[in-house]
């Protein structure tokens, strides 16, 4: 009997334990968002932890690039599954498209339109 009230205790320690909320850091943003967190920062020339991570949402890009092409650029018409990630840095505010790993990042000049 005593072997049945300690698995079962074990194992409601181990459902809270995966319910519990966790505190926000970098650690536990995917890895494409901290690509382009750190790619952000190298690119303003600013420590990453002044980056801040305002959204990030997982996103099907409708190509390649991200919905960022150029006028003098082609690009592959594929959904690209990725992020969308909006950051802050200094008061400003910054949106970064990526791919799924973060190898591909572009920052959207207009994010408005």
């Amino acid at each position: 009997m005593s072997k049945k009230i300690v698995f079962v205790l074990s194992l409601f320690v181990l459902v809270l334990a995966a319910c519990a909320p966790r505190a926000a850091g970098s650690g536990d943003l995917p890895a494409a968002v901290q690509e382009a967190q750190a790619w952000l920062a190298e690119r303003l020339g600013v420590a990453v932890e002044d980056v801040v991570v305002l959204e990030s949402e997982e996103v099907d890009w409708r190509d390649g690039c991200l919905e960022l092409g150029g006028p003098a650029e082609s690009c592959l018409a594929a959904i690209t599954p990725g992020w969308l990630v909006s950051f802050e840095v200094d008061g400003e505010t910054y949106v970064v498209h990526t791919d799924a790993d973060g190898s591909q990042i572009r920052l959207n000049e207009n994010p408005g339109s």
